[in-house]
């Protein structure tokens, strides 16, 4: 399985990478919205984990265009609360669930493993 981390934060992407590699889990990385896409478009991508920073457009929409690419994407965003509206409007958009920050990484791997059910074998978690 293919999970696509993209957040302008190399250690955000390091975080998040650490937290959901496994034996049959493999992230690919992108530091904006753009390379997002171009990664989506060429590989299986099961997954996609958006970070929202505090210029959050570019990444509403990057939700926008991997949901006009394929309906049924997953997506779980990231961000703080006080995002709210762009929180809202990733959810809007098509994004599964939000991850607040700092988070927990049993918690955020538990998350991802509840829309990820019957993709992959709970072992890894």
């Amino acid at each position: 399985m293919v999970v696509l981390i993209v957040s302008p934060s190399p250690f955000l992407r390091k975080l998040i990478k650490y937290t959901i590699e496994g034996p049959n889990i493999f992230s690919l990385e992108a530091a904006n919205s753009q390379e997002g896409l171009a990664l989506y478009q060429t590989n299986p991508i099961s997954l996609t984990i958006m970070d929202l920073p505090l210029a959050a457009q570019p990444a509403l929409e990057g939700i926008s265009q991997i949901m006009s690419l394929n309906n049924n994407a997953k997506i779980i965003v990231t961000g703080i609360y006080s995002q709210s509206v762009s929180i809202a409007k990733a959810l809007e958009l098509g994004a599964m669930d939000f991850i607040n920050k700092p988070f927990s990484q049993y918690e955020f791997r538990q998350r991802i493993y509840n829309i990820l059910q019957g993709q992959i074998d709970r072992e890894f978690f």
